[in-house]
């Protein structure tokens, strides 16, 4: 995920501080962002960041418990703490991940409403930040066409699908067997 140019620098006063495991798991997650979106995290103070970003580990751990509505809960108060430390940029790449975890557990727990809204913001955010990033893109398009297919949207759904095999034909990360399976989603929205 992200681009191949050199990543800015993390200061090293401003780990000062953080204990060598703090400090790994920082620098793990700014790694995991594209470099073009590193820095206004890095500039953050990490422990206050590190204790907000839990949240969100809770909350993948909660889905996998499959304790939906804790899980929603742990996303919800990773995104209001994020939006606090980052204020000017409420979209910011690293809530496409939050929002997409936030989507999968609102649709676990029957909110398919709340599910679609969530998952088209990380869509948004998606597109904005990291455009050529298709694989992730297309695969947020499935994921929407699914959702609106629950919904019995099926308009939306068959929009979302076509979107996503769109998005798919355009990188090499997907094989011919992830373009049929596509193809067979935007079947079941017709």
């Amino acid at each position: 995920m992200g681009c191949c140019e050199s990543s800015p620098a993390i200061d090293d006063s401003s780990l000062s501080y953080v204990t060598p495991v703090e400090r790994m798991t920082f620098e793990h997650i700014i790694s995991q962002i594209p470099v073009h979106c590193r820095q206004e995290i890095i500039n953050l103070p990490v422990q206050p960041f590190l204790r907000i970003y839990q949240y969100h580990l809770d909350a993948i751990w909660f889905i996998a418990r499959n304790e939906f509505l804790l899980a929603i809960l742990r996303e919800l108060q990773a995104i209001e703490g994020l939006r606090t430390l980052l204020s000017p940029w409420k979209d910011h790449f690293i809530f496409s991940d939050f929002y997409t975890i936030l989507s999968a557990s609102f649709i676990r727990s029957g909110n398919v409403e709340s599910a679609i809204e969530t998952a088209q913001i990380s869509l948004v955010i998606l597109v904005k930040h990291t455009p050529t990033d298709h694989k992730n893109i297309s695969m947020t398009y499935a994921t929407l066409a699914l959702y609106h297919r629950l919904a019995k949207e099926s308009r939306a759904a068959e929009l979302c699908a076509m979107k996503a095999i769109e998005r798919a034909r355009l990188t090499n990360e997907l094989s011919q067997q992830d373009i049929s399976t596509l193809e067979e989603i935007l079947e079941l929205t017709k």
